[in-house]
């Protein structure tokens, strides 16, 4: 679950350089790199009820082949299996 009611993780980006992320379990710090700010566009882009927004337009996403994209007009929900929770 994604949210802060009885979520397993927060993601809350503060700006478009800062992003608040945060579990219930004690982890490691992540590598910063590109495919973890893929995987966490991804995430975001996912869990949006209708829009996300970015100042940049080619910003980095996964598809559900975990495959780099930058091209947001191929994102498309029914790729991706969710939780239904």
């Amino acid at each position: 679950m994604v949210g802060f009611a009885n979520a397993e993780v927060i993601i809350y980006p503060l700006s478009r350089h800062v992003l608040l992320y945060g579990t219930r379990l004690q982890t490691s710090v992540a590598p910063l790199n590109e495919m973890l700010i893929a995987r966490l566009n991804t995430l975001m882009m996912l869990k949006a009820n209708e829009q996300v927004f970015s100042w940049k337009p080619d910003f980095c996403w996964l598809d559900h082949f975990e495959h780099y994209q930058t091209d947001w007009r191929l994102f498309a929900n029914d790729g991706f299996a969710l939780d239904a929770s």
